[in-house]
Parts: C-alpha cells; structure tokens; sequence
C-alpha cells in the first residue's frame, strides 16, 4: 500500500510538471469561441500547447497500444501534441476531480486534460461542476456526422449529457466461448445455469464494480426480472426492491459451480481473459463484439473462441471522452476530441487488427470511398465476431445509472457476503 501511494504521488508529480511547462487559456475564452463557431482560435491556441494528458482505464493492451501508438501519432503529426496516456482506474479520476472541486482549484490548475468516461462516472463529475463545457455539439466532426437529438449522442445510461461529453465509441455486451471444449453454447438464461451447473469451474465473472462484471450483473438482472423495458427512465425504487431479489437468487444459484466454487471471482476483466487463455475457464466477456478477434491476432486468444449474443438482452451502449472543469489544455483536448470523432480514426479503430471498436455513426452519413472502407473491414471480420444482423435483433438499452449503482452496492450485501 506505501509503494501504491508513491507511486501515485509520483505520478501526480511528473503531471504538475507537465502542466507548468505548458500555458493555459481561460475556460471563458474557448467557451466564447466555441459558441461563435470560432474554430480557428481553437486550433491555433491548441497547436501552441506541447502535450494533452489522456486519463484512461488502462487494463487492456490492445487498447493502449491504439492510443500510445495509432492516435499519439496522429496527434503529434496533425497538431505536433504530444498524447500522454495517464493509466488510471475511473474512480480515482472522478475522486480526484471531485476532490479538487471542493478544494476550489481554479478552472486551468488540474493535471488532467482528456477522461475516457461513460455512465455513473459522467453523471457524478457533471452534477459536482466537475466537467468542461457545453462543448461537443460545436465540434466539426460531429456537426458533420451526428446530431444532438440522436438518442446515443442525448444520454449516457440513460442521463442527459448536453454537450459535455462526445462520441468515442459504441459497444455491444458479448460473451465468448473455446469451440474446442464447448459444444452446445448457452445462449439464453436458462440454458447458461444449465450449462455452468454441467459444467462447474468453467466459468465466472468479474468482481462488480469492475465494469464487465457489472455488465455481466445487469445482463443478468434484465434476464431475470422480465425484461429492459421497465427499466428505463427514473429510478423506481419499490419495483427494484420488489423485483431485484430474483436476481442474487439466480447469481447465488450458480455461484457454487463458478471458477474456485465461486470462493473468489476475477479482480478484472483482464484476469478474466487471461483464465480463459490459459484454459482455466472456457467462457468469457467483453464490452467489445471485436475484441476477440484482436486477442487471436495478438495470439493471446485460442482461434476457436466463437461469440455469442445472448438473446434475453444483449446491453449495448455508447462511451466518451469528457475534459475536466479545470483542465490546463482545453484547447489542446478539444483538438482530440474533435479528431475522436472523425471518419478516419472511427475507421480505423473498427478495424480488428488496430482494435476493434464499433464505429460510432451510422455509415451511410460517410462518403462513398469510406462506406467501401468499412465494407472491407467488415468483409474479413471472421468466425469470433458476431455478426451485426443478430446484434441488432437482441440489443438493448443501458438502465439509468442509478439502476447500476444500486446493483453494485447490493450484490455486495447480498451475494459476496452471502457466500456459503
């Protein structure tokens, strides 16, 4: 614990460093500049800053080396920026932006320039103040391909965003078998107690609030519950507490046949991928229809991991990128945000052999030459990738936030401390 918080301190060092090194240019004036659509003075104060400091979950390495390597370089070469991917866990940014807040740090006296975010840690940094902007509907890119009334680009898990976030990617709740062992994938809620109970020690997973986990927990509370739909909207508190309990009966009723008799669950999605590359479990999961088909090209993953879209509700969402209140290089972080954005870099992170992210418009806003892009990429996708007909047919919306906070903090009470 004493190296963890040299460590961090260090880190909060080298940042403020960087930061003096750099000048800051007023919230005020870039706000004003934006609502003027006055996009040259973006560009030509944030082409003067040397460096963005990019906050990011970091717990998968095809999606840092994206951004260390394809985007830093794009940054560097349109802007001559330097991207700086800070690893660091969402609720150590919010608790840190949250914390500075309070402390009254002025609107250019963070460290911080770029949050990758969606969902509670969006809500919880917007409704403290803690975020820059309206900024995201005056940006070119998304006026060129999105509109502020698209209900992807409207809410995050079911909250207003309002122009302070904008569009990094889509995603779609998938999970992923080994062909080589499982035979019959389950492919519904009941067909997946039957199989883990037939099957004990091969699968699990991840601890909530780790955010597959808790993907994995609200797949299975729509499951359970009766379905998506009344979930959306507001918070209802008597029909969660009236109906939620099915949920941890289920949860409890396989957790004996999970991996280690469900004694310990996964501390992340990355121990759960590497369980299942080792052959440990069989099963795993992602936020990412993509991702495997990344894994078996990085070799990590064996080739016959095959995809499954459960068909009781497959969640799918949408994520972002935010810039701190007090952000020093606001300037600098719109220059990415905007380039976030775009056809070229949507392109190339769909691209399974660059990442495998879904792209985030509809394709046919884009041009004809960019449609035949995507037609290739899509064309050599393979076997691991679900295809985009049956995604469609089961997708379904995140609940309000406040439905996954809630369910964090109660499958605590009642499935981890409720172990036999």
């Amino acid at each position: 614990m004493r190296k963890r918080a040299i460590l961090s301190l260090a880190i909060i060092a080298v940042l403020m460093f960087m930061v003096a090194t750099d000048a800051a240019v007023a919230s005020s004036d870039i706000l004003g500049a934006l609502s003027r659509g006055d996009w040259d003075y973006v560009l030509k104060t944030g082409r003067q800053e040397k460096t963005v400091n990019f906050a990011m979950w970091s717990g998968d390495r095809v999606t840092n080396s994206w951004v260390d390597g394809y985007l830093a370089n794009l940054v560097k070469e349109k802007y001559g920026i330097t991207l700086r991917r800070v690893p660091m866990d969402a609720r150590e940014f919010v608790n840190k932006i949250v914390a500075e807040k309070q402390a009254k740090v002025g609107d250019t006296g963070g460290t911080i320039d770029l949050l990758w975010v969606n969902g509670e840690n969006f809500k919880t940094l917007k409704e403290v103040g803690g975020l820059f902007g309206p900024y995201a509907y005056d940006l070119p890119t998304f006026k060129a391909y999105l509109k502020p009334n698209q209900p992807d680009v409207m809410y995050d898990f079911g909250y207003p965003i309002e122009g302070y976030e904008s569009p990094y990617c889509k995603a779609q709740f998938t999970f992923f078998y080994n062909a080589k062992y499982v035979k019959e994938p389950f492919k519904n809620l009941s067909e997946l107690a039957a199989w883990v109970k037939a099957n004990p020690g091969r699968f699990t997973y991840p601890m909530p609030p780790d955010f597959t986990g808790t993907t994995f927990m609200k797949t299975m509370f729509y499951a359970t519950t009766g379905g998506y739909e009344q979930w959306q909207g507001d918070f209802k508190a008597d029909l969660y507490g009236k109906k939620v309990g099915q949920t941890w009966d289920f949860l409890k009723g396989i957790e004996p046949y999970l991996w280690r008799k469900g004694a310990t669950y996964p501390s992340s999605k990355a121990m759960m991928d590497e369980l299942y590359a080792q052959g440990e479990i069989w099963w795993t999961m992602s936020y990412g229809p993509l991702d495997a088909k990344s894994m078996i090209a990085d070799g990590r993953f064996p080739e016959s991991t095959r995809p499954v879209i459960f068909e009781d509700g497959s969640l799918s969402n949408s994520n972002f990128v935010a810039i701190p209140y007090n952000a020093p290089r606001k300037d600098a972080a719109l220059l990415v945000a905007d380039l976030l954005c775009s056809p070229e870099v949507q392109l190339h992170k769909f691209d399974p052999e660059n990442w495998g992210a879904l792209m985030f418009y509809d394709v046919s806003k884009v041009s004809p030459e960019l449609k035949r892009k995507v037609a290739e990429v899509e064309g050599k996708m393979g076997p691991s990738v679900p295809g985009s007909a049956v995604m469609s047919k089961y997708a379904v919306p995140e609940p309000h936030v406040d439905y996954t906070m809630a369910l964090e903090k109660d499958w605590v009470d009642n499935v981890l401390r409720k172990r036999k």
